[in-house]
């Protein structure tokens, strides 16, 4: 058993790892966006797409070890199987678990308002085109059949 929570804390050790990184990179990607650097841009997008897939990797090894869970039948989550071991270090890794739990909701909530504000700013060449040629009433469509739309794409996907 002590095997499996050593294993643990190197996945949450891992994991911690690479959610750092991925905030960081987070943080990149929101100064190049605000410097409009598209070069930056690109290669913090990048950046990010790597370390998204060593996240995906690590949630693989996630389900491996609630695979090899010395409780039968298994919990569903690392949190709940350690908290049914009653031992000083389970109970540390249960807490470790909700911390990265939190970090990662963190990081959720800015990659999503960086997206956000990107897409918006990916708007606004058009919005300027449109000012400039004097025609500011028509708006945005992925329709071509229809002359004029109300409201943003964003508001249209949720």
């Amino acid at each position: 058993m002590l095997n499996w929570i050593d294993q643990v804390g190197g996945y949450l050790d891992g994991l911690e790892q690479t959610a750092d990184q991925i905030a960081d990179a987070i943080v990149e990607l929101e100064r190049a966006t605000c410097h409009a650097a598209t070069d930056d841009i690109n290669h913090g997008c990048a950046k990010l797409g790597s370390l998204l897939k060593e996240l995906e990797i690590r949630l693989t090894q996630r389900e491996s070890l609630l695979q090899t869970c010395p409780q039968q039948p298994a919990p569903s989550t690392l949190k709940l199987a350690l908290q049914g071991i009653s031992h000083s270090k389970a109970v540390e890794l249960a807490n470790r678990t909700e911390h990265v739990a939190a970090h990662l909701r963190l990081i959720h909530q800015k990659s999503m308002g960086l997206f956000v504000g990107q897409f918006h700013l990916s708007g606004v060449t058009e919005h300027f085109l449109r000012m400039l040629t004097g025609n500011l009433s028509q708006q945005f469509s992925l329709e071509p059949n229809r002359e004029s739309q109300t409201g943003s794409l964003l508001d249209r996907a949720a």
